[in-house]
């Protein structure tokens, strides 16, 4: 439901859910998907699930006309070595950073 309020709204995160298993949210901006979260439960980890829920996020994008797919990890975030490292592995490149934040994209 709070998916559809915000394609209503135009704005707000989107949702991608597979049941039990995890979520992504995503905001879409003209030309471009920026990726807020994934999360996988931990039990199924290390499954590639997390690689096809960013594959359901850039079919969306791409059916947005966006041509650019973003990304951050927060350095004060646990796990942000395996979030930065999964953005590295799914083709991201940094872009910039600061003293908490790391901002990456990639083309789609």
């Amino acid at each position: 439901m709070f998916d559809s309020y915000a394609k209503e709204k135009g704005f707000g995160p989107r949702i991608i859910h597979f049941e039990d298993t995890g979520f992504a949210t995503y905001h879409i901006s003209p030309g471009e998907c920026y990726i807020e979260d994934i999360y996988i439960v931990p039990e199924k980890r290390k499954s590639r699930l997390a690689t096809e829920l960013a594959n359901q996020v850039v079919i969306e994008a791409k059916k947005h006309g966006c041509q650019i797919l973003t990304g951050s990890v927060s350095k004060e975030a646990n796990g942000q070595d395996i979030s930065r490292a999964a953005l590295i592995g799914y083709g991201f490149k940094k872009l910039n950073e600061d003293d908490t934040m790391e901002w990456y994209a990639k083309e789609i």
